[in-house]
């Protein structure tokens, strides 16, 4: 899969599924996510109450490569706008990328794997090497 999103055009669209498979956060946290959420001298990601499903601030670890991703969106975003992922809507983030994964999915060979899925692959993943996140 990872050779697919390298190639895909909609760089947008990959790297949200990228942040997904990296920090096992929900799609609309990902699609919502400010860079004034991610403190990247501490690798962390603040998500904010409204954000998360038990509407509590939750602030979890990243990676250098989601790190490396949030640099080149600061690189590629017009200044001055606060979503990571802006959307084709002026000051709103991006709506939708299930057409995006369709694709992916095909150009994998693969079927029925939902994008929330991802999050189950990232906990059993993380499990496995002792890493526990919340």
């Amino acid at each position: 899969m990872g050779a697919a999103l390298d190639a895909a055009e909609d760089r947008r669209a990959a790297d949200i599924i990228r942040m997904c498979m990296l920090t096992s956060a929900r799609l609309g946290e990902v699609r919502q996510a400010r860079f004034e959420q991610f403190n990247l001298e501490h690798l962390s990601w603040s998500k904010p109450p409204m954000m998360t499903k038990q509407r509590r601030a939750h602030r979890v670890p990243i990676s250098d490569e989601t790190a490396a991703i949030v640099r080149q969106r600061q690189l590629s975003v017009p200044s001055g706008t606060p979503w990571l992922f802006p959307g084709d809507t002026s000051g709103q983030p991006v709506q939708e990328v299930r057409r995006f994964w369709v694709q992916i999915l095909k150009q994998c060979a693969l079927q029925d794997v939902s994008i929330h899925d991802l999050r189950h692959t990232f906990a059993s993943r993380s499990s496995a090497v002792g890493r526990h996140w919340k």
